[in-house]
């Protein structure tokens, strides 16, 4: 009847001071530099997930690592939506820390 759609966003967390770091870098650097935002954006997913609170999941992507979420049910809300966004900046926060 219609094509099949899907409300998916597919995202990477790059932190500032590496994206500006990636910027100035060699090519070697910036594979290091990929591969340490890479490992962070898994890191966020299965701390994510291990919430119990949303369930994301990460693909590769042009050869990077990008964290994504689909939205399925009818009954999801704006709300919704926002609370993952916070979720995902405090695991973010969290991990880019440690």
């Amino acid at each position: 009847i219609s094509p099949a759609t899907l409300a998916m966003c597919c995202f990477r967390f790059f932190p500032s001071q590496l994206r500006d770091e990636w910027q100035k870098a060699d090519a070697k650097r910036r594979v290091v530099i990929n591969e340490l935002v890479d490992r962070l954006n898994s890191e966020i997913q299965v701390e994510i997930v291990e919430s119990g609170r949303a369930w994301v999941s990460t693909t590769m992507l042009n050869g990077v690592r990008a964290i994504r979420f689909c939205v399925t049910s009818y009954l999801t809300t704006e709300k919704h939506i926002d609370e993952l966004v916070s979720m995902l900046e405090e695991k973010a926060r969290s991990v880019y820390s440690s």
